[in-house]
């Protein structure tokens, strides 16, 4: 699980209408207001602190006073108080960011919280504070580090200065603090290399949302991080390598240096390690093109999900899993058969390509077979290569009915097929040819001998 959706950001400050009076008298009754709720900050009852914090959070941009009163009220006894002054500071956003800065060093343990967690809610432009932020990671409590890794993670890029007390975090014996720190270099993403090996040593966490995070975050980190972890495929923990693939899975493309470790990774004696090493294969798409006839062996497995992920990574790679799905459609297994079908129509989905023609011959043969599900998966797949290509000819592509078919036809004299580089469409008679019934039978049988 993407370990964002767990945080909560302000992007956008709130304005609410604030006293601003056309006359004096109206200035001297907002004025009077803004004093009335600062001495409400002070009131024995919780819930008139909590009330007049909330309101003060209202005036945007602060007036005069207002930040530092709410600053000394994040030391406030209830819980409730101190949050909804950390959230009024952090919707005055630009203003209470060096307070908040400043606010980092205060005695008060549960102030330093407040203040690190507002400071997370106020995001980029919290830059000041970096420094402030990287000091907090050596806080004695670790709720405060934990927050302040946080906030330099929402920060971004600006807190690459912080990486160092970041790292160090990442051993930190506090769980959610590791956490933190793995979450903030996944989005400061431009980190050097001692960060993305900390964070694959960090997949071999003994806490699980650690290890969980710091593959979301070499995911995130990208291109950098692909040789890592296509060495962390080799891991000695099934954990390792499957968070490894899993965060190859999320880089995509970039990660095709990584596809030969990920043929290895297909074979993995544990069932995650390989489900996650076939998903990335099919993010990858055609540059996992190497390991098209690999996922092909896997389409007969009997364990539904290596059958189907195995197909779906093939549609995904594209036209270089051609060839190894005709195979499958012409001697594979009836569930390796039914699966390359399927794969083919899925791959007309998501790749416009003529070349898929080729499968057109072996498609229709196997829909008129005995098994009912191969018999719809075949079917299902010709109509949606037609659908897909048939735009893409001048010709369009000829009904069932009208395609020879392939046992009726004789195999070319020689056992070869024609030159695939003068091969014809199928479907597509040469320019400029007038071709006789006995010349267009002749054609067709030299095409699906070819392809068959």
């Amino acid at each position: 699980m993407d370990p964002t959706t767990t945080t909560t950001r302000v992007t956008e400050t709130p304005r609410s209408p604030t006293p601003n009076p056309a006359d004096a008298n109206g200035a001297a009754e907002g004025l009077g207001a803004v004093e009335s709720l600062l001495s409400a900050l002070k009131a024995e009852d919780a819930e008139a602190r909590e009330g007049a914090a909330e309101a003060l959070g209202q005036l945007v941009p602060p007036p005069a006073g207002v930040v530092e009163a709410l600053i000394g009220t994040l030391a406030d006894p209830e819980a409730r108080v101190r949050r909804a002054a950390a959230v009024s500071l952090a919707r005055f956003g630009v203003p209470s960011i060096l307070p908040l800065a400043a606010a980092l060093d205060h005695p008060d343990g549960k102030a330093r919280v407040h203040a690190a967690w507002a400071l997370r809610r106020i995001g980029k432009p919290g830059k000041p504070a970096v420094h402030a932020l990287a000091a907090a990671m050596g806080d004695p409590d670790p709720r405060v580090r934990a927050r302040a890794a946080e906030a330099l993670g929402w920060l971004g890029s600006p807190s690459v200065p912080a990486i160092e007390a970041l790292l160090r975090a990442l051993r930190d014996r506090v769980a959610e603090v590791r956490e933190a720190a793995a979450q903030a270099l996944g989005r400061i993403r431009q980190v050097p290399a001692p960060a993305v090996a900390a964070l694959v040593e960090a997949l071999g966490d003994r806490a699980s949302c650690v290890r969980s995070t710091a593959g979301w975050a070499l995911g995130k980190i990208g291109a950098p991080a692909v040789v890592a972890l296509a060495g962390a495929l080799g891991g000695e923990t099934a954990e390792v390598r499957a968070q490894a693939a899993q965060a190859l899975r999320e880089i995509g493309p970039a990660a095709a240096p990584a596809t030969r470790s990920l043929m290895l990774a297909l074979h993995d004696p544990n069932p995650e390690v390989w489900l996650q090493a076939t998903r990335a294969l099919g993010r990858i798409g055609p540059g996992a093109a190497p390991a098209a006839e690999s996922l092909g062996r896997l389409l007969g497995d009997e364990r539904r999900e290596v059958g189907a992920h195995a197909g779906s990574a093939l549609a995904r790679i594209g036209e270089p899993a051609i060839e190894p799905l005709l195979y499958a459609l012409r001697e594979g297994s009836p569930l390796g058969r039914r699966r390359a079908a399927e794969a083919l129509g899925e791959m007309a989905m998501l790749h416009r390509t003529l070349t898929l023609r080729a499968a057109l011959p072996g498609l229709e043969r196997r829909a008129r077979g005995r098994d009912s599900l191969e018999r719809e998966a075949c079917r299902s797949a010709v109509q949606a290569i037609r659908a897909a290509t048939e735009d893409l000819s001048r010709t369009p592509i000829p009904a069932s009915s009208e395609t020879p078919g392939a046992d009726s036809l004789p195999r070319p004299a020689g056992g070869g097929g024609p030159d695939p580089e003068r091969l014809p469409l199928v479907g597509e008679a040469p320019e400029g040819d007038d071709l006789s019934p006995a010349r267009k039978l002749s054609w067709w049988a030299r095409i699906v001998a070819w392809f068959r």
